[in-house]
């Protein structure tokens, strides 16, 4: 465990939180270090990029390149990592970012990148994550989560790792519901 100043107990309480209803899986102690990593730095703007892994979609993209999953994640994060990135608490889950200008452009960078077109979705095989980046309101008094669900090109299913919708009607609702649900708020 580490020592969380009073102030902060009240943000890492709202990220616990907004973890548990929005279903993201986090370890208490990774988000207390998330938590420090966010007011670690002089400026307003750090950012955590946080990676759920799904390792069978790890495991059913093995390649001559990448043998391992460990070796998968290993070249997503070094990718980051070179784009301005720090790992500060040596986990693949997490890296933090103390300006927001150059998260985007590493997302951006990443998304384009030729590189890793085996991480996008493909029929059969599970998606690899999902990506969220936890952030913190202009005052510091509440975290901000924010799901990416265009980076591996995954969507949250309800336990199901494949899904067809059954018209273009539901396949409309789908889409709504994606973008109203880009920007997640736990709190109501």
């Amino acid at each position: 465990m580490v020592l969380i100043l009073p102030g902060r107990r009240k943000f890492l309480s709202s990220l616990k939180e907004d973890c548990k209803v929005n279903s993201i899986k986090c370890e208490d102690d990774l988000l207390e270090q998330i938590t420090i990593d966010l007011f670690s730095g002089n400026q307003k703007s750090e950012a955590v990029l946080y990676f759920e892994w799904n390792n069978l979609g790890l495991m059913n993209r093995i390649n001559e390149q990448y043998q391992t999953v460990h070796s998968m994640k290993l070249a997503i994060e070094n990718f980051f990592l070179s784009h301005g990135g720090i790992n500060k608490n040596h986990s693949n889950n997490s890296i933090l970012f103390y300006n927001w200008n150059q998260l985007v452009h590493s997302l951006t960078l990443f998304y384009e990148n030729k590189e890793f077109k085996w991480i996008k979705r493909q029929d059969g095989i599970n998606d690899i994550g999902i990506a969220y980046i936890f952030s913190k309101t202009i005052d510091d008094s509440e975290p901000l989560i924010t799901r990416l669900p265009y980076l591996f090109n995954s969507m949250v299913l309800d336990s199901k790792d494949t899904y067809e919708p059954k018209d273009s009607s539901e396949k409309e609702k789908e889409n709504i519901q994606s973008l109203e649900s880009d920007r997640i708020r736990a709190k109501q």
